[in-house]
């Protein structure tokens, strides 16, 4: 009798855990093989817990168990921090009661017990079909994000509601009587939270175009200021222009030099053709790397091709891959050299690439270099290593591409980032 409860209840905890592991790879947007042998090497612990449920007759000290272990095992396999390990954990647990709360009227339809092996199974055998739907389909990264950024508030909710739930979840398995109302009242627990999880994001989306405006408006006056500037001197460009005829002795002399100030002055009037941008924040941050390139001796050209600038990318999340980009080519380039940057819209995406001056691509580079923690800079710090990999991150959360490739122009090896977002 005891090793057919201690079979039954292995057997729900195996279901159980990799039902919560498969939205936990939903959560985090992981593959299901990325964290299975994690997932495997928690089996023995849930062996204990077993035993334990199967001997213990306090239900309570059984069900918490149960649940404690989960956790525990939640931190272990995705190795986030305790913080948000534990609120991600209340929020897939809330979801985990509610599909298991969808399974009893089919249990009872049955004619089977909620405490009999094939009732206790087919509940899990629910919940994991579900789960691997979810998986599947839903897009539960909001969750993450709601963790990471929302207030104590949201989170007391959060843990309200999971105490809540726990009891409903705890009281049907002893009686199913008042199925309905439970369900009510989880179903109402979910809206509410969800309500909570969608608030939380569209404020912090808000906050942060809010920060994003502030931090880029001054930038972008000091940008028209600039082009006001340049305006006055116009008239001394025409009269440059017309004295060439009179300096230049020759038509090759003459073409040469006119060549070489047109060029200058195409130049000169990047930052003018970046107020044509229709992203005005973005325009406002090329313009600030192109200073700050400047304060480190270097160059950073910049040619638009297309200025209505189209991507479903929000402008933050924008700005900050295209400034791993650009901080990594103007760091990698020598004093005095330049790093050239093409701006365009294909596709209804927007298209930048940057290039400079770097080494051969080999196959091992590749492979490692959006890796967290790779870098092949000598100077050794913490934070080297992780902008790429935050690159990489970003753009698989907005569906994008990044390639990465070499060019050879006149003996000279480019080492080139193409961004599609």
């Amino acid at each position: 009798m005891i090793l057919g409860s201690l079979f039954q209840k292995y057997l729900s905890l195996i279901l159980g855990l990799t039902a919560f592991y498969l939205h936990g790879c939903c959560v985090y947007e992981l593959n299901f093989r990325q964290k299975l042998l994690r997932l495997l090497a928690c089996f023995p612990l849930l062996f204990l817990i077993a035993a334990i449920a199967a001997t213990q007759t306090n239900g309570v000290l059984a069900f918490s168990a149960v649940s404690i272990c989960f956790f525990l095992c939640s931190f272990y396999i995705f190795k986030d921090t305790p913080l948000d390990t534990f609120f991600i954990f209340l929020c897939i647990y809330i979801m985990l009661i509610f599909i298991q709360m969808l399974s009893l009227p089919l249990i009872q339809l049955l004619g089977l017990s909620v405490h009999s092996f094939f009732g206790a199974l087919l509940k899990n055998l629910f919940t994991l079909a579900i789960s691997i739907i979810h998986y599947k389909f839903a897009h539960l990264t909001v969750i993450r994000k709601f963790v990471t950024n929302s207030g104590v508030l949201s989170k007391t909710i959060i843990g309200n509601s999971f105490i809540l739930l726990y009891a409903i979840a705890y009281f049907n398995e002893s009686d199913l009587h008042y199925y309905l109302l439970s369900f009510l009242v989880a179903l109402l627990l979910l809206c509410i939270n969800g309500a909570i999880i969608y608030t939380s994001l569209r404020m912090n989306h808000q906050k942060q175009q809010l920060e994003m405006y502030q931090e880029y408006l001054p930038i972008i006056e000091q940008l028209i200021d600039h082009t006001r500037e340049t305006q006055h001197a116009h008239n001394n460009c025409i009269q440059a222009i017309r004295m060439l005829p009179a300096t230049c002795k020759d038509y090759d002399s003459l073409c040469h030099e006119l060549t070489d100030y047109t060029d200058y002055l195409i130049a000169q009037n990047t930052p003018i053709s970046l107020l044509k941008i229709n992203l005005k924040m973005t325009a406002g941050f090329l313009y600030s790397k192109m200073l700050s390139a400047e304060e480190f001796h270097k160059k950073l050209d910049i040619k638009i091709e297309n200025y209505n600038l189209k991507t479903d990318t929000p402008e933050y999340d924008l700005i900050t891959m295209l400034g791993i980009l650009i901080d990594n080519a103007i760091e990698a380039t020598s004093e005095n050299g330049i790093s050239y940057a093409v701006l365009d819209s294909k596709n209804n995406k927007l298209l930048f690439q940057i290039k400079n001056v770097g080494p051969k691509l080999t196959p091992d580079f590749c492979a490692k270099i959006f890796q967290k923690g790779y870098t092949t800079k000598n100077n050794q710090k913490k934070s080297h290593g992780i902008g790429l990999y935050q690159l990489k991150h970003m753009v698989d959360s907005y569906h994008g591409e990044i390639a990465l490739y070499n060019e050879n122009e006149n003996d000279t090896t480019y080492l080139c980032f193409e961004l599609m977002v």
